[in-house]
């Protein structure tokens, strides 16, 4: 790890950022990763304070596993092959059009799927994921009625 830096809430003193600057070595070849958490939409749960939605941003993973010349070279090669798939799915919209309504909505999220690593590939490698959370309690116990139910034996 290079550095770390992390944004409170001048407010509620609740975390709102992580940035990590990281570097990794192998084969005598340094490679920079970068890691982003933002945390958001805090929900108050008792007397906590609960972020409702967590960003991650990981860059530089894909050019760090590529460890010597031939995987550099297959990465490279994957990414050219991506651009010429990005422009055929550029016109899946009048395909899908002929896509039987009942199907389409599965047909379109195996698109998007496909679309989202198109995009990681011919980017920086960028990996992002975003988690929403709903809490409903915090260590509230069972309910007031509920009863074990006994196994089979006994």
């Amino acid at each position: 790890m290079i550095d770390a830096s992390m944004w409170l809430d001048a407010t509620d003193y609740v975390p709102r950022r992580l940035l990590m600057h990281m570097d990794m070595e192998n084969d005598g070849r340094h490679v920079p990763l970068t890691l982003e958490l933002l945390l958001s939409d805090y929900q108050q749960q008792g007397s906590l304070l609960v972020a409702g939605r967590h960003a991650m941003r990981l860059s530089g993973l894909m050019e760090a596993m590529a460890a010597d010349s031939k995987d550099r070279k297959e990465l490279e090669k994957a990414r050219r092959e991506a651009e010429k798939l990005r422009a055929q799915m550029a016109n899946m919209d009048e395909q899908m059009a002929q896509v039987p309504a009942s199907m389409r909505g599965r047909v379109q999220a195996q698109v998007d799927k496909a679309l989202a690593q198109l995009e990681m590939l011919t980017n920086d490698g960028t990996f992002a994921t975003e988690m929403t959370y709903r809490i409903y309690s915090v260590d509230q116990g069972p309910p007031f009625d509920w009863m074990p139910m006994p196994g089979r034996d006994g």
